[in-house]
């Protein structure tokens, strides 16, 4: 799987990347489990966004968003977060488990065809391994 991927075109990218980490999480479901909801606030791996971010309610765009450690500690701060994977069903797992935040689906790569401009206050990403180039 990581051959294909790594191989894709940008138009075919999206379909790719759907059926691996959907076969993926199928294999491993253990790395597509929430975190424990109460564990959000209390984390000190994210304190260091209030910094960067602020505490004024913002709407919040996150790329790549994982199992929604960030995104959900940003919402349990008063941010209204959007929350983004490149698979629906690891939206889907967790968007039933974190109603706070909304799940949207994108190739993490062409975000203007999954999301109009200048919609959010702040897009983030923390927590990607690898870029992909769109050539």
């Amino acid at each position: 799987m990581t051959e294909q991927l790594l191989q894709s075109s940008p138009e075919d990218r999206a379909a790719l990347f759907e059926s691996a980490y959907t076969q993926l999480y199928a294999q491993c479901p253990w790395l597509n489990r929430p975190e424990p909801a109460t564990r959000a606030i209390t984390d000190s791996r994210y304190r260091h966004f209030i910094d960067i971010i602020g505490r004024v309610p913002k709407l919040i765009y996150e790329i790549g968003s994982g199992t929604g450690g960030l995104i959900r500690y940003l919402a349990a701060l008063g941010h209204e977060c959007v929350a983004t994977e490149i698979t629906t069903e690891r939206g889907k797992v967790l968007a039933a488990a974190h109603d706070s935040v909304a799940w949207h689906a994108t190739d993490g790569i062409r975000l203007l065809e999954f999301e109009p401009a200048g919609t959010y206050d702040i897009a983030i990403s923390s927590d990607v391994n690898r870029t992909f180039s769109s050539g």
